[in-house]
């Protein structure tokens, strides 16, 4: 659940729990100056909150920039549902193409738009009943050159549900939540200058080298190993180096081969999660 998070000088709530006069603008320019994405996460989720939603999960890009292929990031619903997408639901997820042909923001409440669907798509829908996920509302979001996402939102308060939702705050708060994200993603993957040994030390861990054994592949003394893996790590804003070669992947700098060994998946997987990616 996203928990409620007051803001100095904002008034939560107005009478009969609605959200006060003001609140939206006050939380729109909190988004709009969230310092990192991670405090732009917490900001997202508080305003949200004073709307009535406890969760809400990101998917994108979904035009395949770069090749990406889109990711999903979920705050607050249920983990059995994003096991599930990722697993193989995400493959039968027709709401981001109806967002795309021309419904920017729905609420699934009052029911879809009128759209053509598979029978695989209609059980996903079905199977989001069974989630508690059918009251949620689904909207696109339009970046910098043509930067495009899907969002979903819910969590509401079942006493809620038949009450139709604020969509034209809704779709403020996604879409300069989103605007702020695309700028602090575009300052984050600012991409470093390595030098030449930095960039070999960085491709070693991508394979699933353990830093211990860099020395003897690359002729280095360990003190010299230690010295290049500092210089690596804080140019590219890391602690370790599962989190070194993780920003190495956001900045496009290395890969990860299709294998590697366990542990250092796990690594990797750890190094997510403590970015606050599950």
């Amino acid at each position: 659940m996203i928990a409620e998070r007051a803001r100095p000088g904002i008034q939560t709530r107005g009478a009969m729990g609605a959200p006060a006069r003001g609140v939206l603008s006050s939380h729109l320019e909190h988004l709009q100056r969230s310092e990192d994405i991670m405090s732009q996460r917490g900001d997202i989720c508080a305003a949200l909150a004073d709307f009535g939603f406890s969760a809400v999960a990101y998917l994108g890009p979904l035009n395949g920039e770069n090749g990406q292929a889109p990711q999903l990031t979920s705050v607050g619903f249920s983990n059995e549902w994003e096991q599930a997408y990722r697993s193989h639901w995400h493959q039968h997820d027709p709401l981001p193409r109806i967002a795309q042909a021309g419904h920017p923001i729905f609420w699934m409440g009052h029911g879809l738009p009128e759209h053509p669907l598979s029978s695989d798509e209609r059980a996903y829908l079905a199977q989001l009943s069974q989630w508690g996920m059918r009251d949620c509302v689904g909207a696109l979001c339009v970046g910098p050159n043509m930067r495009t996402a899907f969002v979903l939102v819910g969590g509401r308060d079942p006493s809620k549900m038949l009450e139709q939702p604020d969509l034209g705050a809704l779709q403020a708060i996604i879409q300069v939540s989103f605007l702020r994200y695309c700028a602090l993603l575009e300052e984050e993957l600012t991409q470093p200058a390595l030098t030449d040994r930095e960039y070999e030390i960085l491709r070693l861990l991508a394979q699933g080298e353990a830093q211990e054994n860099i020395a003897p592949i690359t002729g280095l003394s360990e003190g010299s190993v230690r010295t290049y893996c500092y210089g690596l790590f804080r140019k590219l804003g890391a602690k370790d180096p599962a989190s070194a070669v993780l920003r190495g992947v956001s900045y496009g700098l290395v890969s990860i081969p299709p294998r590697v060994p366990t542990s250092v998946a796990a690594r990797h997987a750890e190094a997510l999660k403590d970015a606050g990616w599950r």
